[in-house]
């Protein structure tokens, strides 16, 4: 693991516009007063202001500090990561480098690992978190000398002449066993650059720097021979390099831009929330119902009026109405691709729209999902059935519906090695909510797995008795492997099968 020290070329070029601060202190002082200060700090604007950051806001905002921090929070909130942060982001997320060390108090390089990424890091943006920081983490950890942006950040010169005792702590042990690269760090900073040099048989430091600017002169005191200096174009620069050394996938696709991952992964999140809201809809009396469908997609308005009715040919006649005004919509599709095979038994017709959809939208792992169960208890084409269910994980890894039936059409098909190991990623990927999955995911323990026997039973009497079901979720394949594989006691299996997917009205 290494560590990696980073700073967007300056938080005061960049962010907090320290150019313009000076600007605004000689506004506000007489041509006199402006020069006194200037002579004072010994600051010339020909040098960068990076160096003098903190005499020139203490200056600017020495009337209120508290303006200083709202002024900050404005700056930072109008921010937004550059793309080398992408690079940054997935660096820190696939490869086992997970600590940067910033001075600075933007949310960049967390915003960036949750928009891109969907990573949550560990954010030390205080002292008092130190103790937090440990060696062995394997999550993305920023770690903010200076504090947080909400943390009263250290903006005055006295503030950053020594790093807080509770740091040189906690990060000695790291920067023992770990090399650093330095990026876009003029080194100005005396409460890190000293305690740098104080550490005693730290591993390498690689000095980032470009060659326009020279390197830092605090940085040639604080080098040695152990340590090295790398010439790059700049931050953005160096991070797209390091990801093509490393061959990470591709954040963006030029071609294709709606195949890149960045928007892959929007859509996962946005496909994520309308199933949750879906799953909420469930639960809903009828008022509930209609205002939901005010910020669900225009198609749900027909998904509600079908379900307010239990007459199957006004269904039918509402799902047909919906496909004639929104005849692109797959949703409507695979919804009444599922209504004609599970109410009206028209199988052909069922898969003429399970097939529509997935033409419409080949990536949904629902319909995909669907289809394959389709495929495997009505058509009982098993080798087309498993490759639907392999396209659905493909299209959403970590759903545990979609594994949990791939998993139950290898235990009844008899590869029970192969059903084992989708049954445990089910497992791994259950929500503590989704009950009824829980109850097929036990029987199929139960049913295939005698080790488990005791605990399944525990837990499948557990979930009954809270009243939970799968309703009318078919066990039969199962039930009959087992009885094949010698199972002792089918009439437990039965009946567990009953009661699992009986109608359960006052749940």
């Amino acid at each position: 693991m290494k560590e990696i020290v980073e700073e967007e070329e300056s938080l005061c070029e960049t962010i907090s516009d320290a150019p313009g601060m000076v600007e605004e202190i000689q506004e506000d002082l007489s041509e006199e007063e402006f020069q006194a200060w200037k002579d004072e700090i010994t600051f010339d604007k020909k040098q960068s202001v990076a160096e003098y950051y903190t005499k020139i806001y203490e200056k600017r905002f020495e009337a209120s500090y508290e303006a200083g921090y709202e002024e900050l929070q404005r700056y930072i909130n109008q921010a937004e990561p550059s793309v080398g942060y992408a690079f940054l982001a997935q660096f820190l997320s696939e490869t086992p480098n997970k600590f940067v060390i910033t001075t600075n108090f933007d949310t960049m390089i967390e915003d960036a690992l949750f928009d891109f990424l969907k990573e949550k890091p560990l954010i030390l943006g205080h002292e008092s978190l130190s103790k937090y920081l440990k060696i062995t983490s394997t999550r993305p950890t920023i770690i903010k000398i200076h504090r947080d942006m909400f943390f009263e950040p250290y903006n005055r010169d006295g503030e950053v002449k020594r790093l807080a005792e509770a740091w040189e702590k906690a990060l000695t042990p790291i920067l023992r066993q770990n090399a650093m690269i330095v990026i876009g760090y003029g080194g100005n900073d005396n409460s890190l650059m000293d305690y740098l040099e104080s550490i005693e048989e730290r591993k390498p430091i690689y000095w980032c720097y470009r060659p326009e600017d020279g390197i830092p002169p605090k940085a040639i005191d604080l080098l040695t021979n152990n340590d090295y200096v790398v010439p790059i174009k700049g931050f953005d620069e160096f991070m797209l390099m390091l990801s093509d050394k490393l061959q990470f996938k591709p954040m963006v696709n030029q071609k294709k831009i709606e195949e890149s991952l960045i928007v892959e992964r929007a859509i996962e999140y946005a496909k994520k929330h309308v199933e949750q809201l879906e799953k909420l809809y469930k639960t809903l009396d009828l008022q509930g119902k209609e205002a939901l469908t005010k910020i669900l997609p225009n198609w749900w308005a027909y998904e509600v009026e079908v379900d307010k009715t239990d007459d199957p040919d006004e269904k039918d006649r509402i799902y047909q109405e919906g496909l004639k005004a929104y005849p692109k919509s797959h949703e409507l599709m695979g919804n009444y691709a599922t209504f004609l095979k599970n109410i009206r038994k028209d199988y052909d017709q069922a898969e003429k729209y399970y097939k529509k959809a997935i033409e419409t939208d080949p990536n949904d792992a629902d319909y995909l999902g669907n289809y394959a169960i389709f495929l495997h208890h009505i058509r009982k084409d098993y080798d087309q059935a498993e490759k639907y269910y392999k396209k659905a994980i493909e299209a959403n890894p970590k759903h545990a519906i979609h594994l949990s039936n791939y998993a139950q059409f290898l235990l009844a098909t008899g590869n029970k090695e192969k059903g084992e190991k989708y049954l445990e990623r089910a497992f791994n990927a259950l929500d503590e909510t989704d009950h009824p999955l829980a109850l097929e995911l036990w029987f199929y323990r139960l049913a295939h797995f005698p080790s488990y026997r005791q605990t399944a039973q525990a837990e499948l009497d557990r979930l009954l008795e809270m009243g939970y079901r799968s309703i009318e979720w078919d066990f039969t394949p199962n039930i009959e492997r087992a009885i094949a594989d010698g199972f002792d006691d089918p009439g437990l299996l039965k009946r567990y099968a009953e009661r699992i997917s009986e109608e359960k009205h006052d749940v």
